[in-house]
């Protein structure tokens, strides 16, 4: 049964098929991640996308593709790669779909300008919509044209049903000076930099918009300043005042800072299969939280630097399509190296491989007895 959080993104990543037919895809790398883990790149191909390219300034439409669907964090970079892209394309009808809610965009598009009336009012969203709107039009430089700007909160990943993860927020990380207890408690979101405010306001809104589609009503605990920063944002920001108005399912939501977590009190710690993986595996281009295989032992091929050589694509963990690797990946996750070398000497046994030897043979399945059984032919 799939968890609140697994329908969260499914039901989202639904929307997002649903505006990509007949249209040329750019996508972000933390939003490609997002899509990796809903099932990957075919899901917008067979959804009817005629091309998926990588949200770059070099990147432009064929003369021949007139739609334009761009999935993006809607950071200042992005926004002026995109301006590239429609300036250098033939397109005459544009979806920009931001993964960051409207309102932080729209205090980044006015970043130094006083804005608090348009804030307190409740007109932030419309007011981004209406400037990345013009944005497009522009760029388009056409009399005949079709934009639209939509907020779809893609910023999350569940891999298993109790494991929840951000991967545009993976360097979110609080500034350690060598000292647990800071001098002093005076601290707010001034004090940070542009990216450390923009981030804590970008992670809020995607939490704001998660709980408001699960019509949670949040109890905030926090522990650390960076923390502290965070809950405020949730308390204190005018579209989380007017969620709390209106969602009535109670939950605790507890905050820490990255820099207290010294004792491992997360559960998914060097304890489980999966984080050994990621400490010695390279990770997936692009990615923050998925491992790159090396796959050169399944044919003849000879690669210098694992992973970039191009010649051999790597290989990954998690196949959202595949129901047997889900389960294997959650036992990775939550089960002790003993199930998980049980699991997969079960299912690589039940493949069609001469000289197989069963369980009752074996008496104790170990990582080497399961890579035997891999290159057994």
């Amino acid at each position: 049964m799939s968890s609140p959080l697994k329908e969260f993104n499914k039901n989202w990543w639904i929307e997002v098929y649903n505006r990509i037919i007949g249209a040329i895809v750019f996508i972000d790398d933390c939003t490609a991640e997002s899509l990796h883990w809903d099932g990957g790149l075919f899901n917008l191909l067979q959804g009817g996308a005629v091309g998926v390219k990588s949200l770059s300034p070099f990147e432009f439409g064929l003369k021949e593709q007139h739609k334009a669907v761009f999935l993006t964090q809607a950071t200042s970079n992005q926004l002026q790669s995109i301006k590239d892209i429609v300036s250098n394309s033939n397109f005459t009808h544009c979806i920009l779909i931001s993964c960051a809610s409207l309102d932080v965009v729209y205090l980044e598009l006015n970043e130094g300008k006083d804005v608090t009336d348009v804030i307190t009012s409740g007109k932030a969203v419309s007011e981004a919509t209406k400037e990345l709107e013009r944005m497009l039009k522009d760029a388009i430089g056409k009399e005949q044209y079709a934009v639209e700007v939509i907020y779809i909160p893609l910023f999350s990943i569940t891999p298993t049903n109790v494991l929840f993860l951000t991967p545009p927020y993976h360097n979110m990380y609080p500034k350690y000076e060598g000292r647990l207890t800071p001098d002093s408690n005076s601290v707010d979101l001034y004090s940070l930099s542009h990216n450390e405010r923009s981030a804590i306001r970008r992670l809020a809104g995607g939490l704001n918009s998660l709980f408001e589609s699960l019509s949670y009503r949040e109890e905030i605990f926090y522990m650390g300043q960076f923390s502290s920063l965070l809950a405020g944002v949730l308390e204190n920001s005018p579209v989380c005042i007017a969620r709390k108005k209106t969602c009535t399912t109670p939950i605790s939501l507890v905050i820490i800072d990255r820099t207290l977590d010294l004792c491992g009190v997360t559960s998914h710690s060097t304890e489980s299969v999966m984080d050994r993986m990621i400490a010695v595996l390279p990770r997936f281009p692009g990615h923050s939280n998925e491992v790159a295989v090396d796959m050169t032992p399944l044919c003849q091929v000879t690669v210098v630097s694992h992973p970039d050589d191009i010649q051999m694509s790597p290989g990954c963990v998690y196949h959202a399509n595949d129901d047997s690797c889900l389960q294997t990946y959650d036992y990775m996750i939550n089960k002790s190296q003993k199930e998980v070398m049980l699991d997969l000497y079960n299912k690589l046994s039940k493949l069609d491989l001469p000289k197989s030897p069963g369980l009752k043979t074996l008496l104790k399945v170990t990582p080497q007895s399961v890579e035997k059984l891999v290159i057994m032919k």
